[in-house]
């Protein structure tokens, strides 16, 4: 099977490239341990800038991330690290401020239609999930789940 990253012919053996490269700057045999990451991901492209050494634990890390350990808050945009039980959904910053910005935005009191509240209803009959109704009507997801019950304790209309 061909290799995927480019190689070279050193002493009867064939050697990514990348790996020549990060030996040469290093001045020393790269470990069978060590890595070596493309950092804009084009395997063709062993620019000393575009490589980067790292631990099979990073390596891994960075590719099999489903959701990124750092996140920008949607309100203030500020840098911040969620609990990792909340890196899925946590989009602000521990600032009050912000809290309280995001509550307003999403506030569960918003005016539906009688015809908003039946096609929220069908669209769950129908087996969508709360988050993307809630999503497209601009509501939450338990304002949603109480609309489908028939329990709705909000103002709606």
């Amino acid at each position: 099977m061909p290799s995927l990253y480019r190689s070279k012919k050193v002493n009867g053996r064939h050697i990514a490239e990348h790996r020549l490269v990060m030996e040469s700057v290093l001045r020393r045999r790269l470990e069978r341990f060590e890595f070596v990451h493309h950092r804009n991901h084009n395997r063709l492209d062993n620019r000393l800038e575009n490589l980067e050494l790292m631990s099979p634990q990073e390596h891994s890390q960075h590719h099999n991330q489903k959701y990124p350990i750092v996140k920008h808050c949607v309100v203030c945009g500020a840098e911040f690290t969620p609990h990792e039980t909340k890196r899925s959904r946590q989009q602000i910053c521990g600032n009050p401020e912000c809290k309280t910005a995001i509550m307003r935005d999403h506030c569960h009191n918003k005016r539906l239609t009688d015809d908003d509240l039946a096609a929220i209803r069908a669209r769950r009959g129908q087996g969508e999930r709360l988050r993307n109704i809630a999503m497209d009507f601009d509501i939450t997801e338990t304002t949603v789940s109480m609309i489908s019950l028939r329990r709705s304790p909000y103002d709606v209309r």
